[in-house]
């Protein structure tokens, strides 16, 4: 048996909060998505597929210029699908039931960081470069839940204002972005460079330049000059596990290519 779950949420207060998140579990290892193609699907099985758990979390959405922000008055519904319950089913147990709780900006619970490092890196990060840009990242982001929420209100409106469609990114674009921003701590993003060679030739002239990238992730990169050093002729494709693709530039440059999809607000996650 499926059925459709809605989330209603409202700021009946009389100030701008930031969108809190909102977690739903569902007792009995029931199967809850928020994909909608799923929706009316009843899982018989005891593996339930990707993007389908016990537990989900989702977001409230603001209006207008800040997404991230729900002004006072503002509502909404967000719906949840359920699938159904894991096998082997015992009838034994209580009904399933659904609860709904919520971390607001106010909560100083903390966040487990060090839990979440190793499953967030990156396959093209190397351990000890994903160190040093995952203690500037948390640093910067703060200890508690609610650092969290206030840091993806600021960015989910950052994004708005650039004219994104900020209220469909996700949470994985979101703290990648979040990432790149925190380990970006020089004025600029390379810290020294210079040209070794020139000679003129026709159409575009023959270069040898170098430069020494400011990014965490580059200078724990062994390339052919050096730790931290690139060259502009160092380019390269790596084919992750899973099939994608990231190529791999001067200066600590990475673009990541998504089997037919370019996903540029993740394309320097590695810079």
């Amino acid at each position: 048996m499926s059925a459709t779950l809605w989330i209603e949420y409202a700021n009946t207060g009389d100030a701008p909060m930031p969108a809190p998140l909102l977690k739903v579990h569902g007792t009995q290892n029931a199967f809850l998505t928020l994909d909608s193609s799923l929706a009316g699907r009843g899982l018989w099985t005891d593996t339930p597929p990707a993007g389908v758990t016990d537990t989900v979390t989702v977001w409230p959405t603001g209006s207008g210029a800040t997404p991230g922000t729900l002004q006072p008055g503002e509502s909404g519904r967000i719906p949840v699908y359920y699938l159904g319950l894991q096998l082997p089913w015992d009838f034994s147990r209580p009904p399933i039931e659904f609860s709904v709780s919520t971390v607001t900006a106010d909560s100083t619970e903390a966040v487990d960081w060090a839990s979440l490092k190793s499953d967030a890196r990156p396959e093209w990060i190397a351990a000890d470069a994903w160190d040093a840009e995952w203690s500037a990242f948390t640093a910067q982001w703060g200890s508690t839940w609610g650092d969290f929420v206030r840091r993806r209100e600021e960015i989910v409106n950052y994004f708005q204002g650039l004219g994104e469609d900020a209220a469909t990114l996700s949470m994985d674009s979101i703290l990648a972005f979040a990432i790149v921003q925190a380990s970006q701590a020089g004025p600029g993003p390379t810290l020294a460079s210079a040209v070794d060679a020139y000679s003129e030739a026709p159409g575009i002239s023959l270069t040898f330049s170098r430069v020494f990238s400011q990014s965490p992730v580059a200078r724990f990169d062994l390339g052919t000059l050096g730790y931290g050093w690139s060259h502009n002729w160092d380019y390269s494709v790596q084919t992750l596990s899973d099939g994608d693709a990231v190529i791999h530039g001067p200066g600590g440059y990475n673009r990541l290519f998504i089997k037919g999809h370019d996903r540029r607000h993740l394309q320097r996650a590695a810079r």
